[in-house]
């Protein structure tokens, strides 16, 4: 990320299957990436990330208002065909 000059980065949430990283993404969390930032700076940042979405999506999953229904997540009723993003300075 820090050595091809991506602008953003964040982390995601996703079901599981037999794939490394291949279930349908639930949620992603994103943050600017500062100029000149440090890479232990941008590794704590997306940790603190993690720490928000995953509590957030097992809220879901307990709640009854995530479920798996055809190959993609459905939140509230609402099929996401695309995950949910939540954005952070």
């Amino acid at each position: 990320v820090l050595a091809t000059g991506d602008k953003w980065h964040g982390c995601s949430v996703h079901f599981v299957n037999a794939e490394l990283d291949g279930g349908a993404v639930i949620a992603q969390a994103v943050i600017a990436v500062a100029a000149n930032e440090a890479e232990q700076s941008l590794i704590q940042r997306v940790h603190k990330l993690e720490h928000i979405i995953y509590p957030l999506v097992l809220n879901w999953l307990s709640y009854g208002r995530l479920s798996y229904q055809q190959g993609l997540p459905v939140l509230d009723g609402q099929t996401l065909s695309t995950p949910m993003k939540l954005l952070f300075d």
